[in-house]
């Protein structure tokens, strides 16, 4: 069985769910959220400046400038913030729920205190205890990197702040449902088409392609949309944090590698399970070798323009571990195994 890459077809479980925060606005894409803001004019954003992360995906802060956002960097990562962005009152803060388990209370109090718009993105953790105790003047969430769905993003204002109107134009889904349909095919292991994966894997590549063009905000498809109404299943959520926990005492004895956080919490489930190696050659053997063994782990995230060393260190040296919903304990274990036993082989 493989393990990670893009979803496949999921049904959506019933009851118990935890709601989405109301009233809040659907978007396709994440970064549809500061667009749309941006576009529709915020009396607490006023200056069109961004500052973002300097451990922050390269590709989404490149789309804000492309559709005419001002993004500058300020020295933040996980578990770690240097100081204020050097910016101005009415400039706008994205600060980062990093793998769903930070604390964001006292960073935001500051930041709105010294007269900034903060935004907290909630991706790694949409239901969570800080995306449900945010104080922040808006909240997002890329619920499309979470959930079994081809598109959609949550933006809502913890402030009661006023929110841009829903996008006209909906995003078309087709290419990533068929992906979707055709890895589900592949995953029971019932088809005899010996091309399915080349196949599922060509309609990825043209749905990442669509995701990534234009920069005009665009409401999420009917399908997602219909998908997203009743909020996150919880079972789902149970799950990744029962994996999550497994996986981190698997690893918890291993040479030459760290779990980036070992405890989490109450209200708080991780996104994935970061591991830190001790260079980047040793990240990148090792994450071979679990392609090797079907393991497909994502780096959240690879940075080509970090100016702050600490944040470059990082990217060099993290690797994500899936633990979500598809899996289960046994499958955690397995990644450990891999992990460790090639560990063992460079160290």
């Amino acid at each position: 069985m493989e393990i990670g890459g893009d979803y496949s077809w999921s049904v959506f479980p019933g009851a118990p769910v935890a709601p989405w925060p109301q009233p809040a606005v659907l978007y396709a894409r994440g970064r549809d959220c500061i667009v749309g803001l941006a576009r529709a004019g915020s009396a607490i954003w006023s200056t069109n400046q961004l500052w973002v992360p300097d451990y922050f995906c390269e590709d989404v802060a490149a789309a804000w400038q492309a559709a005419g956002v001002r993004v500058s960097n300020y020295n933040a990562m996980p578990g770690r913030v240097d100081g204020l962005p050097k910016g101005s009152r009415g400039d706008a803060v994205l600060v980062v729920n990093f793998f769903g388990v930070e604390n964001l209370e006292e960073t935001t109090a500051k930041l709105m205190g010294a007269g900034y718009c903060v935004f907290e993105d909630h991706t790694h953790d949409p239901v969570g205890s800080a995306a449900a105790g945010s104080r922040a003047h808006y909240c997002l969430a890329a619920l499309r990197k979470y959930l079994p769905i081809t598109d959609g993003a949550l933006l809502w204002s913890p402030q009661g702040l006023q929110l841009p109107e829903v996008p006209p134009e909906r995003f078309d889904q087709h290419d990533g449902v068929a992906a979707m349909g055709l890895k589900a095919a592949y995953e029971s292991g019932q088809c005899n088409d010996k091309e399915l994966k080349q196949r599922f894997r060509q309609l990825q590549h043209a749905h990442h392609e669509q995701i990534e063009s234009g920069d005009a905000p665009l409401r999420p498809s009917m399908w997602s949309e219909a998908q997203l109404q009743s909020g996150l299943p919880l079972a789902w959520r149970e799950r990744r944090d029962e994996n999550a926990r497994c996986l981190v005492k698997a690893l918890s004895d291993a040479q030459g590698i760290t779990t980036l956080f070992q405890d989490w919490g109450a209200g708080t489930v991780p996104y994935c399970v970061p591991v830190l190696f001790e260079s980047e050659q040793a990240r990148d053997s090792t994450r071979q070798a679990l392609i090797a063994s079907q393991v497909y782990p994502p780096v959240h995230w690879s940075l080509n323009q970090a100016e702050w060393d600490l944040a470059a260190a990082l990217s060099r040296r993290i690797l994500s571990l899936p633990c979500d919903h598809r899996y289960d304990v046994a499958d955690m274990r397995r990644i450990a195994s891999v992990l460790t036993q090639h560990v063992l082989t460079i160290t």
